[in-house]
């Protein structure tokens, strides 16, 4: 719980401190693969952008997906691929494994699907090598190139207006 703490702590402050200077250029011309974090209580919500995704054209194998657990259960099964705060390193890094994996991935879209300021998905958005990335108005951070202002449990409203902005900008 301690170690917990420290490791949050270090992580805000890297995102505190790469906050300003994160001005990068995102030139793909379409998309072909994408990157989805989202929290584990807003599993239910894949499916609905999953789907959506494929009736825009994204075929279902191209897209990756993390899912972040607040606390894992000794004898629990989980079916996809998941972080917590046991993948973190005490420098805010990530251990080797599926969640660096991830990072390092050159996703040509991240969708961060978290409404919530936690700092472990923040640190994994951040640290992405995704080309583009879109997710939630956060209200201090400032990591997506699209975001979009829509209430976490409506999956479909934030799909239509992401299809919607991505379809704007040539790239779906």
């Amino acid at each position: 719980m301690f170690l917990n703490a420290i490791k949050l702590f270090f992580i805000k402050k890297s995102l505190k401190r790469t906050l300003h200077n994160d001005m990068k250029s995102s030139r793909i011309s379409e998309i072909q693969n994408i990157g989805l974090l989202i929290e584990n209580r807003n599993l239910s919500c894949k499916q609905v952008i999953l789907d959506q995704l494929v009736a825009n054209g994204i075929r279902e194998e191209n897209v990756s997906i993390l899912v972040f657990k607040q606390n894992f259960k000794k004898k629990e099964s989980v079916s996809l691929p998941t972080c917590g705060f046991k993948d973190l390193k005490l420098n805010g890094s990530f251990a080797d494994g599926f969640v660096a994996n991830f990072i390092a991935t050159k996703f040509d879209l991240l969708i961060s699907y978290y409404e919530v300021e936690n700092p472990v998905m923040l640190s994994i958005t951040k640290q992405s090598q995704a080309s583009f990335k879109a997710g939630f108005t956060l209200e201090n951070y400032f990591f997506n190139d699209i975001n979009v202002k829509v209430d976490v449990s409506n999956a479909i409203g934030f799909t239509n207006e992401l299809v919607k902005y991505l379809k704007i900008l040539n790239k779906l």
